[in-house]
């Protein structure tokens, strides 16, 4: 099966780890997105399911550029950023049993 098969039938997009995309990969699967809208070759929305922490990963670059730099090479510079439906997590699951890393991480 071809990508663009699956991303015609799929119903479900989940894109892991989603602050490691640079900012023009990130636009490009908003705009293939509303293309198969636009041009009517998906039957059904397609949800778009995104996880990542910002803190921990920058998007990735060559060379050694500016914070300036990373910035406009993010998605948050991305004007398909101020369209996303955000919801942040704030209860730590998986480092519940040590106090002292949770504290350390928040």
């Amino acid at each position: 099966m071809s990508r663009q098969f699956l991303l015609k039938h799929a119903r479900l997009l989940v894109l892991d780890e989603l602050p490691f995309l640079n900012r023009e990969t990130f636009e490009r699967i908003f705009t293939y997105l509303r293309d198969l809208k636009r041009t009517n070759k998906v039957q059904h929305p397609i949800m778009v399911l995104a996880c990542g922490d910002f803190r921990q990963l920058a998007p990735v670059m060559t060379g050694n550029p500016s914070p300036g730099q990373i910035f406009e090479n993010s998605i948050l510079s991305s004007p398909n950023w101020k369209g996303v439906k955000q919801t942040i997590f704030k209860d730590l699951v998986r480092q519940a049993s040590d106090p002292e890393y949770c504290s350390f991480i928040q």
